[in-house]
């Protein structure tokens, strides 16, 4: 009888190599979501002090405000010039 999936074939070394890849990969995209998950959690590695040093590049007001208006900074056409009416 043959097999339908030839995977079933494979060699046991074959196989093992396979897992082993699995494993790897599982272990390098969700193992940084669990160590940072329980550094949340459990509060370890944070440091204690915090100190802002830079300086602030802009004062805080939005794109607008230094453009001279929204209309200018959006580019937005109007349906006029879009062709539709």
């Amino acid at each position: 009888m043959t097999a339908m999936n030839p995977t079933f074939k494979a060699a046991p070394a074959q196989r093992r190599r396979g897992r082993l890849q699995l494993l790897l990969i599982l272990a390098v995209v969700i193992g940084p979501m669990l160590l940072a998950s329980a550094m949340y959690r459990f509060g370890f590695w944070v440091p204690e002090t915090r100190t802002y040093d830079g300086a602030l590049v802009a004062t805080g007001q939005g794109r607008c405000h230094r453009a001279g208006g929204c209309r200018a900074a959006l580019g937005i056409a109007g349906h006029r010039t879009a062709g539709l009416r």
